[in-house]
């Protein structure tokens, strides 16, 4: 494939490396018979969105939602991509692969510094969360709550139901309410801290890991967090209220009606294991391309790519 990118930002340019990728900014985007590549889909959505109604390839580009990773999809971005279908993936794994993510996860499990953005913990401290939530008393299940950042992309153009974030904050103080044999545990996300609300069953745990949080909770409820999509690997059933690109009728509970939420966090659901492993395997090594980040510094707005292990253009 060769491509063309009209700027030099710092992951085109590490690709370009990689791959035949012309960055110019006077190639008329409209008409170039090469393979536009962009970071970030709504930063370009004009030339996405025009170059797909003339018929010509595109493929954006943007950090996935497994550690060290980025994608590049020519269907869309995120929920509105058509490569997430269930079609594309529910295939049989082979013993090399099976074996390949179970490895995959074990690892996963055990390493509290591969995750998406750096935590104040160091350390999985499952014990000492357990501790913290036992002291307020004992509740029937406990929910993880993993906050987003308000102004992410996905919040606001894939809410859902819940509308906004402000609204989703709301719902988790009615939920508390409503339901206080339930442990709301939540944990804001690193780079923002936007919630501090707490009572004997709305608990903050933003100094424990968040691993530590899927570890030891029964379910998960989120908008659209990537989180909600790292829980598979602990087998556990996430709530979404937004939209997200990971939901499947067979993994986790898509609540379409704001009425229907409480119904939701009331029933059990266990993802199917089979399609768990054939779906994070799919994910993981045959559409997320593998890479290593710089650790971001205070006064850094990214991180940067360090390295490239290997890429992956998927196309079904």
């Amino acid at each position: 494939m060769k491509f063309f990118s009209l700027n030099k930002f710092h992951v085109l340019t590490s690709l370009s490396k990689h791959l035949d990728i012309v960055i110019d900014n006077k190639i008329d985007p409209l008409n170039s018979d090469r393979t536009f590549i962009g970071w970030n889909w709504f930063s370009n959505e004009n030339i996405f969105e025009a170059r797909k109604k003339k018929g010509l390839q595109s493929v954006c580009v943007e950090r996935g939602a497994l550690p060290e990773t980025i994608f590049l999809d020519i269907n869309g971005f995120n929920y509105n991509s058509s490569s997430y279908d269930q079609k594309n993936w529910d295939k049989p794994l082979s013993f090399k692969q099976k074996n390949l993510i179970s490895e995959y996860i074990k690892d996963y499990k055990q390493n509290a510094n591969l995750t998406l953005e750096k935590q104040d913990s160091s350390c999985i401290d499952v014990d000492i969360l357990k501790y913290k939530i036992i002291k307020r008393g004992k509740f029937k299940k406990v929910i993880f709550i993993p906050l987003q950042v308000p102004n992410d992309t996905v919040i606001k153009r894939f809410p859902g139901l819940i509308r906004s974030y402000e609204n989703f904050l709301q719902c988790i103080k009615d939920l508390s309410r409503d339901f206080p044999h339930f442990a709301f545990v939540y944990k804001n996300h690193p780079l923002e801290k936007t919630f501090s609300s707490e009572s004997n069953n709305l608990i903050c745990v933003d100094e424990n890991h968040f691993k530590a949080c899927l570890e030891i909770c029964d379910s998960v409820l989120t908008i659209n967090s990537g989180v909600g999509l790292q829980s598979l690997i602990y087998n556990k059933c996430t709530y979404i209220v937004g939209d997200a690109f990971y939901e499947n009728k067979f993994l986790n509970v898509s609540i379409k009606e704001k009425n229907d939420i409480g119904k939701a966090i009331s029933t059990k659901f266990i993802p199917d294991m089979e399609l768990t492993l054939k779906f994070l395997y799919w994910l993981r090594f045959e559409f997320y391309s593998s890479v290593k980040w710089t650790e971001k510094k205070d006064n850094q707005r990214f991180s940067y790519i360090e390295s490239i292990q290997k890429i992956n253009i998927w196309q079904n």
